[in-house]
């Protein structure tokens, strides 16, 4: 009911994250009101949240090319404001839409430029996380295990240094599963003899 539009799209922002997780095309329904608005008033930090959240609601329901679409709208709106926090997570967030599309090049590619201003910024949680998307690009690939662990364990360690227990746990289990995939690896070879 307030008068004022920006705390209305920051609103309908909120409204649609509440039901990101429960009813998909409600939430989308509420992140275009949220643009529609931010649109008209010309409220690009609030148009960059808008186009973020409904990026996400896309990548939830398997809509890779709808997600790109959005997440490139929230990264225009992020850097026209200069919000480089709000555009290393949009970075990343692109990044791992492209690695589920299968094209890794494009995904690292991403990732190490969210990492390049995260660590510009001194954000350790932004820089722990592109370090464990990283590690997660590389993992894809045998031949690049000794790269994701090693960009598994630079996770851990920014996790730790603020004390994200989410975090060092997802890096943790990351490190894990690099040696267990690298034990079968090794299996695998000595079994056939190689």
């Amino acid at each position: 009911n307030t008068e004022d539009d920006s705390l209305k799209v920051t609103g309908y922002v909120d409204l649609g994250l509440e039901f990101l997780g429960s009813d998909i095309n409600a939430a989308i329904n509420y992140f275009d009101k949220a643009i529609e608005l931010g649109e008209k008033i010309e409220f690009k930090s609030g148009l960059a949240k808008a186009f973020n959240a409904k990026g996400r609601a896309y990548a939830y329901q398997g809509n890779f090319q709808e997600a790109i679409l959005s997440f490139q709208e929230a990264l225009k709106a992020f850097r026209e404001t200069n919000d480089q926090t709000g555009e290393a997570n949009i970075l990343s967030n692109l990044g791992s839409i492209y690695y589920m599309l299968g094209n890794s090049t494009k995904a690292l590619e991403l990732h190490f430029e969210s990492l390049k201003i995260s660590e510009e910024l001194d954000n350790n949680l932004r820089i722990a996380t592109s370090l464990n998307n990283i590690g997660t690009v590389y993992l894809k690939n045998q031949s690049t295990f000794d790269e994701a662990l090693s960009y598994f364990k630079r996770s851990l360690d920014s996790f730790k240094s603020i004390n994200d227990v989410q975090g060092m746990a997802t890096a943790s289990m990351n490190i894990g599963e690099v040696y267990f995939l690298e034990f079968g690896r090794k299996e695998s070879r000595s079994n056939a003899g190689l």
